[in-house]
């Protein structure tokens, strides 16, 4: 047995981090007019950034296969498959699943209903999940 999903971007994450940024640019900007204009110019290149990152939709596939009883998962991205299991700080709710397979802040997926085609394959997703963890 085996599924895989393909997985994009949420631009309702997106949204969520450029909100983020501006609160806590607004917030250490209080803090010193140097400190504003640095923050100031870092928040500028993560909007940018951002932008340029939503115009080139991540594609990455996710899955798993069953072997022995055991869901052995897998990210696939740049065609590169990855096997990973899930570690402490993966988040699973209603409208989110945060996937971690490492420490690393960046070995994370953050993964909303509009990350899918349709809202089937997110709940396909999310109880292949609640077997697996």
């Amino acid at each position: 047995m085996h599924a895989e999903w393909q997985v994009k971007s949420s631009k309702q994450q997106q949204r969520r981090d450029v909100l983020a940024l501006l609160l806590l640019t607004a917030v250490v900007a209080m803090s010193s007019p140097a400190t504003a204009v640095l923050t100031g110019l870092l928040a500028t290149v993560f909007v940018v950034w951002q932008i340029h990152r939503g115009r080139h939709q991540l594609n990455w596939r996710l899955g798993y296969q069953m072997l022995d009883n055991q869901y052995s998962w897998w990210i696939e991205k740049s065609g590169q498959r990855e096997a990973v299991s899930w570690q402490a700080g993966s988040v699973r709710r209603a409208d989110v699943i945060i996937l971690c397979w490492s420490f690393w802040p960046w070995n994370r997926l953050i993964l909303r209903r509009d990350s899918f085609a349709s809202e089937d394959e997110f709940r396909q997703l999310k109880a292949a999940l609640y077997g697996s963890l």
